[in-house]
């Protein structure tokens, strides 16, 4: 081992490359998180929407919107499918906005 690497990045420094992809995706998708948590919070603080902010439904809304993205980038054809996501997302969204009547119904 190099005189220059302390014991604990040795670990580190020997570890494959795919591994600090995927400590950097964690990282990436924690602050995504928490810039949904807020924008989440700031809805139902203004009374904007029904649905009540938890840890739980924004770890639900992050991954419906990961796997959106994802089924735009398998597609096909992207671009048309970027268009009919992004209108059954909005529409979900708005499905739970103040005042809208509900779009899903229990059943």
């Amino acid at each position: 081992m190099p005189a220059w690497t302390s014991s604990t990045n040795a670990s580190a420094y020997s570890r494959p490359r795919s591994c600090w992809a995927w400590e950097r995706c964690h990282e990436l998708e924690a602050r995504m998180m928490g810039l949904l948590d807020a924008m989440l919070r700031k809805l139902a603080a203004s009374g904007q929407t029904r649905l009540r902010p938890s840890p739980l439904l924004t770890r639900v809304l992050f991954r419906m919107l990961s796997k959106a993205a994802m089924v735009i980038s398998e597609s096909a054809n992207p671009k048309a499918t970027r268009s009919e996501v992004g209108a059954l997302v909005r529409e979900l969204l708005q499905s739970v906005h103040k005042g809208n009547a509900d779009v899903i119904s229990s059943r």
